[in-house]
């Protein structure tokens, strides 16, 4: 994202209004992805072992 951002800046108009718009999206977006958590291993495994017992 911080690519995208980079290129925003880079290649169009940094004053015009739909380029800021996209570039606080777009950062938005980077910011949203940091706070995703990630699923616990143990807990991916349990759960696959329960589906599987399931069938």
């Amino acid at each position: 994202m911080t690519a995208a951002v980079a290129a925003l800046r880079k290649y169009f108009d940094p004053a015009a209004r739909k380029t800021q718009g996209a570039i606080a999206l777009a950062q938005q977006v980077q910011a949203q992805l940091h706070a995703v958590e990630l699923p616990r291993i143990d807990e991916t495994l349990a759960t696959l072992a329960t589906a599987a017992a399931g069938r």
